[in-house]
């Protein structure tokens, strides 16, 4: 992945997107079962702001403008952290075949984004 090739969306960029939605939906219904209806609004709005605010510069996959540059590695643990956290919501709502089916996409996910992470943790 040079810095000048487009990237065009592909069925695992898809993919990413599903699990980011998973991941905001499972932190609202979270926080609505913990801190009624504000827990539930806060909780994933916050996940949203560190998912925005935080991004490596030159990221094919993310916004080219950076509101907080943020070293490569940094931002691969933290999207490990928010998307995982995001399953382990499930977890702790007692849904373990939902934890079990969001962790296996996370899996093939990766798997499939290893170009991405190899050049997330060079960057």
């Amino acid at each position: 992945m040079n810095d000048t090739t487009p990237v065009k969306p592909g069925w695992n960029d898809l993919l990413r997107f599903f699990l980011e939605l998973v991941m905001f939906a499972s932190y609202a219904w979270l926080g609505a079962e913990v801190a009624s209806w504000l827990g539930g609004f806060i909780l994933p709005i916050a996940a949203a702001f560190a998912w925005a605010l935080f991004s490596t510069p030159g990221d094919p996959g993310r916004n080219p403008k950076s509101v907080i540059p943020t070293p490569g590695p940094v931002r691969f643990v933290l999207e490990l952290a928010l998307l995982g956290g995001g399953c382990v919501a499930l977890w702790i709502l007692g849904q373990p075949i939902l934890f079990a089916i969001c962790v296996a996409l996370n899996v093939l996910h990766l798997w499939f984004a290893q170009t991405r992470t190899r050049w997330l943790l060079s960057h």
